[in-house]
């Protein structure tokens, strides 16, 4: 759906998002990971079974709190991907559940919008379940962030997926 330029993980973990943007045909991949050891595990040790995704071309990765990572820049992207960032820790228990790193706000959600080129996808990836309804209070979020910067029917650019449940429940 986004162009194939330039797109932005926060939050890279494992590698899956990394991977993914690479093989939609995105041109560069930046990544803001809060976490070295996590980058250095995964290139490192783990590199057989993830591919070591923050070492491939066209990946370029910042150590960093992502928002305040993203905020220094004035970067544009064609994608930003934030998928399952979060610790899954008591703090991160119902009412609590979008307060990791303050990625989930109101005024996080508008900067992210303020960093996506024209017809640029901002992509966030929640749990439906286990922790409370995330992906419920995640798409309120994106509609008052919307209705934030003047959209007037912002319900015209948010688009829900659901997608399987492999916890089985």
């Amino acid at each position: 759906m986004a162009g194939r330029g330039r797109a932005l993980v926060i939050g890279g973990g494992g590698g899956r998002d990394i991977h993914n943007a690479l093989s939609s045909g995105q041109r560069r991949v930046d990544v803001i990971e809060l976490n070295r050891d996590i980058r250095d595990t995964v290139d490192g040790p783990l590199r057989r079974w993830s591919g070591a995704p923050y070492s491939l071309p066209r990946v370029h990765t910042a150590i960093g709190d992502g928002r305040s990572t993203l905020a220094s820049r004035d970067t544009k992207y064609d994608q930003i991907h934030i998928g399952f960032t979060d610790t899954l820790s008591a703090s991160s228990a119902q009412a609590y559940a979008l307060t990791e790193a303050n990625l989930y706000t109101v005024e996080a959600f508008q900067q992210y919008l303020d960093h996506l080129r024209p017809n640029g996808v901002l992509n966030v990836s929640r749990l439906r379940r286990l922790t409370g309804d995330e992906a419920l209070r995640t798409t309120i979020l994106a509609l008052e962030a919307l209705r934030a910067d003047g959209v007037e029917r912002p319900e015209r650019n948010v688009v829900v997926v659901l997608g399987k449940d492999i916890f089985g429940e």
